[in-house]
């Protein structure tokens, strides 16, 4: 060592310490955030990819009426962006179903013109920035409608209506009790694309990984 070099103090191995730490955490700030940007890419191409597989294959036909989440898989109308579990169940990249399944065009009707795509088991996070994805950019695609359910009641989706549509029923869906849910129509009286950050937050108020959408396509 040279002669009078007496290392450092403890306020400069302090200040090289809190230097160190600020570097690491924005570096790890920004992965993360990375991170979940491409998570949430992947997720977008999920849906946009497996609806345009879907409309290919049904192109020539009248109605999606044989489609279900089992054919889609097994027809490879599926995204590969999406995972396979040991049971063969389409996950989407937080682990969560994947349900796809016809369904009509208008309330009460009985034709099958519609199919649906739907994620389960998403977290606030993620189910807000997919919420405020601008889906109806893509003029070609074909989307009807997107619904956000924060807290599901799972009893309820088997009994009722497979979705609730954009009938005309002008409501403020993000006031009182309705916080957890949104509508979002392509053209209707309700929400209207794009949903506002806001409110996409407002409706999926899941603490838990509870939330689910459900996108509509014709």
């Amino acid at each position: 060592m040279l002669k009078n070099d007496k290392g450092w103090t403890l306020a400069e191995t302090v200040g090289y310490l809190i230097i160190m730490a600020t570097i690491t955490i924005g570096a790890l700030y920004g992965y993360v955030g990375a991170y979940f940007k491409y998570k949430t890419i992947k997720m977008d191409e999920i849906v946009v990819h497996t609806a345009v597989n879907i409309q290919s294959a049904y192109m020539q036909y009248s109605d999606y009426g044989n489609l279900d989440t089992a054919n889609a898989l097994k027809q490879h109308y599926i995204s590969s962006s999406a995972k396979i579990s040991e049971n063969g169940i389409p996950l989407h990249l937080q682990d969560g179903k994947i349900e796809i399944f016809a369904d009509s065009l208008e309330k009460d009707a009985n034709d099958r013109s519609a199919f649906v795509i739907r994620f389960y088991n998403l977290d606030s996070k993620m189910c807000t920035a997919l919420a405020t994805e601008p889906w109806e950019n893509n003029k070609n695609s074909g989307i009807v409608a997107m619904e956000i359910r924060a807290n599901p009641d799972y009893q309820e989706l088997n009994t009722l209506p497979l979705f609730h549509y954009c009938d005309g029923i002008d409501a403020d869906l993000f006031a009182g009790d309705n916080h957890g849910y949104a509508l979002v129509c392509m053209h209707g009286q309700r929400q209207d694309f794009p949903l506002h950050p806001s409110r996409a937050a407002r409706a999926c108020n899941c603490t838990e990984k509870t939330c689910m959408i459900t996108w509509k396509y014709k």
